[in-house]
């Protein structure tokens, strides 16, 4: 029987906060960390942030890769395509989404830009990996 992958989201570590931007306006980011509680190391987290409006609409959602994070001045000056260009890379910043080893961690962050008028809430979920050695 092969062992199952045990991703979990550190929930004490998920915050939702905004952040005004000179090309894009109000974003919204959230950060967190995402960590690896399975026997063998894996590789590629993702996870899915999701918008939530009033009357607990799904306004958008959004995929990125976990170890990629991005400065707090990128956050205030460049457009929302450079931004997404940062928080995509497969293997994170410096190759931090590869081979995580049990008990580590990564941190992650998801930016929306163009915000619902209603924004009311947000989720977290983890949304893809990959174990190194089977499926890359």
């Amino acid at each position: 029987k092969p062992e199952s992958v045990n991703i979990v989201l550190d929930n004490q570590s998920i915050n939702g906060r905004f952040a005004s931007n000179k090309a894009e306006g109000k974003l919204f980011i959230i950060t967190g960390r995402a960590a690896n509680k399975s026997a063998f190391p894996v590789s590629h987290l993702q996870v899915e942030g999701t918008l939530i409006t009033k009357g607990d609409v799904t306004a958008r959602t959004k995929q990125v890769y976990c170890g990629n994070t991005v400065p707090e001045e990128t956050l205030k000056t460049s457009g929302i395509a450079s931004i997404d260009k940062l928080l995509s890379k497969k293997s994170g910043m410096d190759g931090s989404n590869e081979n995580i080893r049990p008990n580590g961690s990564i941190p992650f962050m998801i930016v929306f830009s163009n915000l619902p008028d209603n924004l009311e809430n947000f989720s977290v979920k983890l949304a893809g990996h990959s174990r190194p050695g089977r499926d890359n």
